[in-house]
């Protein structure tokens, strides 16, 4: 194997959007006074995560997921080779996402909500899910997981050990540090779900997670409910607090009282809020039990439906419809008089409000050849062509929107690897300069600069 390839090889992991430095993170479960053993939950600045003190880097893909009907960006997590959604949604091996959730969904028909898994092939036959405790789970946690089997029992959703069942989940243990985590929906074949710092609520939240549940504070309608404070939340983590309902629906009014919800202080820079109710009587982030609203989401998904529970309709215009009047309302009828006008006194003109910044999303001339971008809240992805080679161009934009930390590699016939730095002038600037490089350099390349096209 040339060397050239064995570097290729070996930066596989980073295919997804590695973008220089790793996010470290605390994890300090605590028990809050009066909760019963085995009711162990995050300290306020953490929810639960997969392996939360492990390296991070951050990644992104363009994928159908999360109810979506249309493919987006999505950010995640990179950690051991895996990529992992707003802390504990593992979506398997990060070279494998574009793969496993890149092809357009089924038919729209069978669509849920409630922030929920696409697709009913996804979700549990007979809202059963059988499972199994691995040796590896302590008496302590074992008790937690009954707990909280016997607590999402009390819905149609069903939890049993397994028999001869081919597609199951495991309660894994993996030591100290290792997190709570789950995969999204039924996967096919064994799946993890891991318990290692998890309370038992902390267990139901991953259990829904494994029914197709997704986080509360990512549906569509979140920012009428709630505020993200964005400077808050260090960059590295910006991904997490994404929204990942596309065009699908919500299902059921905004719960704040969801144990799927994030806590107000989830991901904090400081210990400061990151997330904010707009009522302010209200606290989120609970881990004692499921909600009203999440067993009604249950029965929405896995029992046809619940009373109280709309779904809510698309407003108009529908796709593939063309209106020769506008949304708002019918065209006016025309008057059979003319309308008389009046000398109306001048007032002075607002102030014009501030440009928004030009997008990132766009056609590019580069010196690495052509390329073409999308962007989402956090990140930019490109693909691009380098010599005859594909390529893939990955960014993290820093809080101005102006600085580009990226990653980049090109595919075969001339594999390869490294990082890159680009900026613009302004936010008013759609060209970028820049400069790339290997896997520890971001200029010993040469020169990137894209115009827009």
């Amino acid at each position: 194997m040339n060397e050239r390839l064995r570097s290729f090889t070996g930066a596989l992991v980073l295919l997804l959007s590695v973008v220089g430095c790793s996010k470290g993170s605390s994890y300090a479960p605590a028990r809050t006074a009066g909760q019963p053993p085995g009711a162990l939950q995050a300290s306020p600045q953490q929810t639960e995560a997969y392996r939360p003190a492990a390296p991070r880097y951050a990644g992104s893909a363009f994928i159908y997921l999360a109810n979506n009907v249309a493919r987006q960006l999505v950010g995640f997590d990179v950690v051991d080779g895996l990529a992992v959604m707003e802390g504990d949604m593992m979506l398997g091996p990060a070279t494998l996402v574009p793969f496993r959730y890149g092809m357009p969904p089924r038919p729209a028909g069978e669509i849920k909500g409630a922030m929920v898994i696409q697709d009913r092939n996804d979700l549990w036959p007979r809202g059963e899910i059988p499972y199994v405790i691995d040796a590896s789970v302590p008496p302590a946690t074992v008790e937690s997981i009954h707990w909280a089997v016997s607590h999402v029992n009390t819905t149609p959703l069903r939890l049993r050990p397994r028999t001869a069942d081919a597609d199951y989940v495991v309660f894994r243990n993996s030591g100290e540090g290792s997190g709570c985590s789950s995969y999204v929906g039924r996967t096919g074949g064994p799946q993890e779900i891991e318990v290692a710092d998890c309370g038992r609520g902390s267990v139901v939240h991953e259990i829904l997670h494994a029914a197709g549940f997704f986080h509360e504070h990512a549906r569509n309608d979140r920012d009428q409910f709630v505020t993200i404070v964005w400077d808050e939340i260090p960059a590295q983590y910006r991904n997490d607090f994404e929204q990942k309902g596309g065009k699908g629906q919500d299902v059921g009014p905004y719960d704040y009282q969801s144990i799927m919800h994030y806590s107000s202080r989830a991901f904090s820079r400081s210990g400061r809020p990151t997330i904010l109710p707009r009522d302010p009587n209200a606290n989120i982030g609970q881990r004692e039990g499921l909600s009203q609203l999440d067993r009604a989401a249950i029965q929405a998904l896995y029992a046809g439906g619940a009373p109280g529970l709309p779904v809510p309709q698309p407003s108009l215009p529908f796709p593939g419809t063309s209106f020769p009047f506008p949304i708002a309302g019918l065209p006016l009828p025309s008057l059979p008089f003319p309308i008389p006008s009046f000398p109306f006194p001048t007032t002075q003109a607002p102030p014009p409000a501030p440009a928004a910044p030009v997008s990132f999303t766009g056609n590019y001339a580069s010196t690495r050849g052509a390329m073409q971008c999308s962007e989402n809240t956090s990140m930019v992805a490109c693909s691009f062509q380098d010599g005859g080679a594909p390529g893939r161009l990955d960014c993290m934009k820093d809080a101005a929107t102006v600085q580009l930390s990226c990653t980049w590699m090109t595919f075969f016939p001339r594999p390869g690897a490294g990082r890159a730095s680009l900026r613009r002038s302004s936010t008013a600037d759609p060209n970028l300069t820049g400069t790339w490089g290997n896997l520890q350099n971001e200029a010993d390349g040469g020169r990137w600069d894209a115009t827009r096209q």
